[in-house]
């Protein structure tokens, strides 16, 4: 099994908890993203995904999701053809849009750099994620030939 170890940026929050920020990159274009165990999915910002879509379709979905600190919001997919980690390199990766623009404003509120989308529960899953908060990393293992 190939290993990639990623660094993570901790931001401590004022209630004493902490966010893990991953800098990614889709299309060659760098990104910062929330690493959250608990989202089901990896999400994009639909206000800020026209910087890296390359003309992607977009599926409107007919159901609401639910999370990130709301009760429904409208969702899309799209696919993100060259998504990375690191030095892991993820080839069309599909990913929800969500508007993010309320955990964008809680974060401006605590001076902290806005992001562009959650790497979420799909792909901390598909490469068996762990967390090394003492070394702040993510290792992600992925098998041979994939």
């Amino acid at each position: 099994m190939k290993r990639h170890k990623i660094d993570l940026e901790k931001i401590s929050l004022m209630d004493g908890g902490v966010h893990l920020i991953i800098n990614a990159r889709i299309n060659r274009k760098k990104m910062r993203l929330v690493l959250d165990t608990g989202a089901s999915r990896t999400v994009m910002d639909s206000n800020r995904h026209e910087r890296w879509q390359n003309g992607a379709a977009v599926e409107e979905l007919n159901e609401k999701s639910a999370g990130l600190g709301t009760d429904s919001m409208q969702s899309a997919i799209t696919i993100a053809e060259n998504f990375k980690l690191g030095d892991l390199k993820i080839k069309n990766l599909q990913v929800v849009l969500l508007d993010l623009r309320h955990v964008n404003s809680s974060y401006a509120q605590l001076d902290i750099t806005a992001v562009d989308g959650i790497l979420g529960g799909d792909v901390l899953e598909r490469y068996c994620a762990t967390i090394d908060y003492k070394k702040n990393k993510l290792i992600l293992s992925e098998k041979r030939g994939k």
